[in-house]
C-alpha cells in the first residue's frame, strides 16, 4: 500500500484512500481535475463527449459479446464486461470495460471514442487495469488494447509504463494530502474542452 505522510508543524496529514483508475487518466489531462473532483466535490454538467462515450460502450459491448477472439490473436478465452477490480497493495480500484482471460494470460480492452495509443493517460489507464487483473487472476497481463469498435490498438505494458504509473499515483496522493490546487499542465485547447474551466481564473 502506498501512503504519503506529510509533517505540518507537530501534526501529520496522510492520504491513504484507494485511488480510482479514472483519476490517473484525468491527472494526465490536467491535475486540477483531480483537485476539483476529489477535494472540492464540484458538481459540473457532464460534457457531450461523455454521453457519446457511454453510447459507444454499449454499442461495442453488444458486438463484442458475439465476436470470437481472433482479432486479439487468442484461440479461446472468457470475457468479463465492466469488470470491477481493486488491490490493497497497489491501493487502486476501477472498472475495466473488458477483461479477457485465456488459459495463460489476461488482456484488458478499453473502449474510446478517440483512442490514442501514444496518449499517456490511455497507456497508464491500461497499465493500472493490467496490474489489477494480474493480482485478481494471478496471471500475466503484459498486452492490452484500445478500441473504438473498428480499429484496435495494441499496447505493451512495459516496465517503463509501470514506473510512470507509480510516479503519477504518488503525485496524486501527494497533491491530495496537501489540499492545495496544483498547477495546470493543460494546453489552451485542452482547457477549452474542460468542464471545470470556469473554476480556473488563470487559464485562457
Amino acid at each position: 500500500m502506498i501512503i504519503v505522510i506529510l509533517k505540518i508543524g507537530m501534526s501529520f496529514v496522510s492520504y491513504n484512500e484507494s485511488i480510482a483508475v479514472n483519476l490517473i487518466r484525468q491527472w494526465c489531462f490536467c491535475p486540477r481535475i483531480v483537485y476539483y473532483r476529489e477535494l472540492m466535490n464540484l458538481v459540473v454538467k457532464d460534457p457531450l463527449w461523455l454521453d457519446q462515450g457511454s453510447k459507444l460502450h454499449l454499442t461495442i459491448e453488444k458486438l463484442e459479446r458475439r465476436r470470437n477472439f481472433s482479432k486479439y490473436n487468442i484461440k479461446k478465452g472468457k470475457k468479463y464486461f465492466n469488470f470491477k477490480m481493486s488491490d490493497d497493495n497497489l491501493n487502486i480500484h476501477g472498472i475495466a470495460d473488458l477483461v479477457i482471460e485465456s488459459e495463460e494470460k489476461i488482456y484488458i480492452i478499453e473502449y474510446k471514442t478517440n483512442p490514442k495509443p501514444k496518449n499517456l493517460g490511455h497507456q497508464l489507464q491500461l497499465c493500472a487495469y493490467s496490474l489489477l487483473a494480474e493480482s485478481y487472476f494471478n496471471k500475466k497481463c503484459n498486452i492490452s488494447f484500445l478500441s473504438d469498435g473498428k480499429k484496435l490498438y495494441k499496447i505493451n505494458i512495459t516496465n517503463v509504463i509501470k514506473d510512470k504509473l507509480m510516479e503519477i499515483i504518488s503525485k496524486i496522493r501527494y497533491s491530495l494530502s496537501q489540499s492545495i490546487k496544483p498547477e495546470s499542465s493543460a494546453t489552451n485547447l485542452q482547457c477549452s474542452q474542460c468542464e471545470y474551466i470556469n473554476f480556473c481564473n488563470d487559464r485562457l
